[in-house]
């Protein structure tokens, strides 16, 4: 769909100019109208035309979602998560067949300070993959692997259960199913997580017990998307 943006150009004749992005074939065009402001009404039929045939014959559709998608992680070449890198990583894959795919960030990429997101590296990610036509799995690495993933500093070292980290992950989840839910079509809660758990058996309870509010976060946010975690 079309992205548009109005702004009024102040000049000693005002102008008024109407962008509109649109991305195709793994480019993002711009087109942009301009008029002076008492003739805006009168101009914008004709450049609606002009954008009627603006179309994108090469833009991929949405993979159907269903068993039997062929999935894969993609990464740019080097991690190097450079905007160009990772947009031309997800037209190759999507030339090669790739339907799916799984996307991995951590709450601090995103919380920089209490209460405060910062989408720009998941937005990067999940819409680059969704222009592609690739359907997402997300996780949120509350756990990586073998460590406890990063989290915002002033939650640092408090266990899982700890009530002030619980009431914070919530709303970080909250907003991540607010933004991403009609997006994503799975949502994990950590990423491997038997490995970390295997090694610290003690703390599978106090997990177990933030991942249920998290799950409940969810279902009363975006009651569609399936929650789980990934092992």
């Amino acid at each position: 769909d079309w992205i548009w943006l109005e702004v009024t150009i102040a000049a000693e004749i005002p102008q008024q100019a109407q962008m509109h992005f649109v991305y195709c074939d793994g480019f993002t065009y711009q087109i942009t109208g301009s008029a002076p402001s008492a003739q805006f009404d009168t101009f914008l039929p004709q450049f609606e035309q002009i954008l009627a045939d603006a179309r994108c014959d090469e833009q991929p559709e949405m993979a159907a979602n269903g068993p039997g998608l062929v999935g894969l992680n993609i990464n740019p070449p080097g991690d190097d998560y450079n905007f160009t890198n990772y947009r031309e990583a997800a037209v190759a894959a999507r030339e090669a067949g790739v339907q799916a795919s799984h996307v991995i960030f951590s709450w601090a990429d995103v919380e920089k300070a209490p209460g405060e997101y910062d989408w720009t590296i998941p937005d990067l990610l999940l819409d680059t993959l969704s222009l592609e036509g690739i359907r997402l799995s997300l996780a949120l690495s509350f756990i990586h692997t073998s460590v406890v993933a990063p989290r915002p500093d002033d939650l640092a070292g408090r266990p899982f259960d700890d009530p002030i980290l619980i009431e914070r992950a919530v709303a970080f989840v909250t907003a991540v199913a607010r933004r991403y839910g009609d997006q994503i079509d799975y949502l994990a809660f950590g990423n491997e997580v038997n490995i970390y758990l295997a090694e610290h058996p003690e703390q599978v309870e106090p997990f177990l017990t933030l991942f249920a509010a998290l799950e409940t976060a969810v279902a009363s946010t975006a009651p569609n998307l399936p929650t789980g975690t990934t092992l």
